[in-house]
């Protein structure tokens, strides 16, 4: 009696299905994340522009007036980068 082999493995379709299956999911995943980090980024900028609002508040508390306003980055360059050795600061 001749006994015929199981066939082992699978067969390429089976494979095809189940790698595009996994692509799939991979793809659904990374567009979730992709959603996920920009919520994320989204509240963590809002709960700076609520912080820097308190802290400007609480300026004006303090002293009186808000902080004076810079017009642009070129007002930026008036500011040292370091405080040197002799301006006194700790």
């Amino acid at each position: 009696m001749i006994r015929r082999h199981a066939h082992l493995g699978f067969t390429l379709i089976e494979l095809l299905i189940t790698i595009s299956l996994i692509v799939l999911l991979v793809s659904i995943m990374t567009v979730a994340l992709s959603s996920a980090r920009t919520a994320a980024q989204v509240a963590e900028t809002q709960s700076r522009l609520t912080a820097l609002k308190q802290a400007t508040v609480r300026f004006k508390e303090d002293v009186g007036y808000y902080p004076a306003v810079l017009d642009s980055n070129r007002d930026l360059a008036a500011f040292p980068v370091s405080p040197s050795p002799s301006s006194g600061s700790p």
